[in-house]
């Protein structure tokens, strides 16, 4: 890469930093007319031209990095994302896959297949997804809150409570699962239950559950 190359490459990246994709887009394609084999170049102008409605392009681009370097699972996470922006959800999981062949702690590739698999109602699919991406990232709250979801659609109330109340024990400043506690306690039949954490998700500022306290006044 030559110093004009670099320089072309570092204003690109600016660009990029300051969300300014069209100018961001045209600098990394002057870089790629000098150097065809730079991968971050691709990566980096494949992320703007999603920025700016363009995910054929975008595709494009990071298909040009498993050119460049077959075994990117970066590569294939983000076609997947891609992919799943589209709907297209059966080949967004393919590409989760072949993401995760690559890099089996790809904490994302589980989420987001989960997420592909809930839109398709293939929930058991979604959950056995769900478990592998708590399995890798245990710290994250949004994995039980999104497994919560999932069990609460199967209609497993006990399971959906338990996750939500694991939600809590992380963190209890968060109104959302005391939101889908209400919820569940709500389709149960459980009246008081549902009120208490309807309550307690209105009074930490989630502005849905304010509304749902209203259908019992």
């Amino acid at each position: 890469m030559t110093e004009e190359t670099r320089a072309h490459f570092a204003k690109g990246y600016e660009y990029f930093q300051k969300q300014n994709y069209p100018e961001s887009i045209k600098e990394f394609s002057s870089v790629i007319r000098d150097d065809e084999q730079t991968v971050d170049t691709y990566f980096f102008r494949a992320a703007a031209y999603f920025e700016t409605g363009k995910a054929d392009e975008a595709l494009r681009d990071y298909r040009r990095v498993l050119e460049i370097e077959p075994g990117q699972a970066l590569a294939y996470l983000n076609i997947a994302m891609i992919l799943k922006s589209k709907t297209r959800y059966s080949e967004a999981i393919e590409n989760f896959d072949l993401a995760i062949a690559r890099k089996k702690d790809l904490g994302a590739a589980y989420y987001y297949k989960s997420e592909s698999y809930f839109q398709m109602k293939r929930y058991t699919e979604a959950v056995s997804a769900m478990n592998l991406y708590i399995k890798h990232v245990p710290g994250d709250p949004n994995g039980y809150l999104f497994r919560g979801a999932i069990f609460e659609e199967m209609s497993e109330h006990k399971k959906a409570i338990a996750d939500f109340e694991k939600v809590i024990k992380m963190n209890d400043k968060h109104p959302v699962p005391y939101y889908n506690l209400g919820l569940t306690y709500e389709r149960m039949g459980e009246t008081e239950k549902a009120k208490d954490n309807y309550r307690k998700s209105a009074d930490l500022g989630l502005k849905p559950a304010v509304e749902r306290l209203k259908n019992f006044s």
